[in-house]
């Protein structure tokens, strides 16, 4: 198992331990992670789920480029689709669902923590979609999330620059619950977080989850996404961006969008 599991009552909390690649996302933690979401839908005792990451350095860095290394569109198609899913039964999830981010949120880990019913985290931690950089597009529900969290005009902005922002801005734009803490003091707020939500009824929360996001049910922007994603992965440009990555080094661009 990748992502370790702990209960703790009506709570439990999953980790993705993979540390030593900034906890990125692989076929094999997004199945986890989709099957634990699952689980806790079906079992009313679970009342609050946890999803953090590993280490010090990174909540999730986001897509495993080495998996999509190579992917012809077909196979990149079925590998977004499996995100897809997890993130839309993140974003639809009556249990509650709170992204503990300790560290980067990249790329698919930032799509994750938009998927997440609350998002709260520590001082060192850093958002952003980069995909724009690489050649790529957002494929696991950012465009449209988050567009939804921040508006349009903020969220081009990111996307298309790709930049990272810091805990403080990141709760100025609305993607967090509160102001980041110092890292030290994360696991404890998340603590008290998961002690109040545990108070509330558990039909009410339900309830509240369900009229509140009762637009998150996958919509044709979010398909269209996965599309024109997988179809980035197996472009030429997109094959740049990804060896350019993994080289370490800057990505050389044709003059025009090449035809693929």
């Amino acid at each position: 198992m990748i992502v370790t599991v702990r209960r703790r009552g009506a709570r439990v909390d999953a980790t993705i331990d993979r540390p030593e690649a900034l906890n990125a996302l692989n076929h094999q933690v997004i199945a986890e992670l989709d099957q634990l979401v699952r689980e806790w839908e079906a079992d009313d005792s679970v009342r609050v789920g946890v999803i953090t990451g590993t280490g010090s350095k990174a909540f999730c860095a986001g897509a495993d480029l080495r998996e999509l290394q190579g992917l012809d569109h077909a196979e990149a198609d079925d590998w977004l689709a499996q995100g897809h899913r997890l993130m839309d039964r993140v974003a639809a999830s009556r249990t509650p669902i709170v992204a503990a981010v300790n560290g980067l949120a990249l790329g698919g880990g930032f799509e994750l923590v938009l998927a997440s019913t609350i998002a709260v985290a520590c001082a060192r931690a850093r958002f952003g979609l980069p995909e724009a950089r690489l050649g790529l597009i957002p494929g696991l529900g950012g465009t449209s999330r988050l567009r939804d969290a921040v508006g349009r005009h903020r969220a081009m902005r990111l996307m298309l620059s790709g930049e990272m922002v810091g805990a403080h801005e990141a709760f100025a734009l609305g993607l967090l619950s509160q102001e980041p803490v110092p890292d030290e003091l994360l696991p404890s707020v998340v603590d008290e977080l998961v002690d109040a939500l545990l108070l509330a009824g558990p039909r009410a929360t339900r309830t509240i989850r369900e009229l509140t996001d009762g637009a998150a049910a996958p919509s044709a922007s979010l398909y269209a996404e996965r599309g024109a994603a997988a179809a980035a992965v197996a472009s030429a440009e997109g094959a740049e961006g990804i060896t350019a990555h993994q080289e370490r080094r800057k990505p050389v661009w044709a003059a025009s969008p090449p035809a693929d």
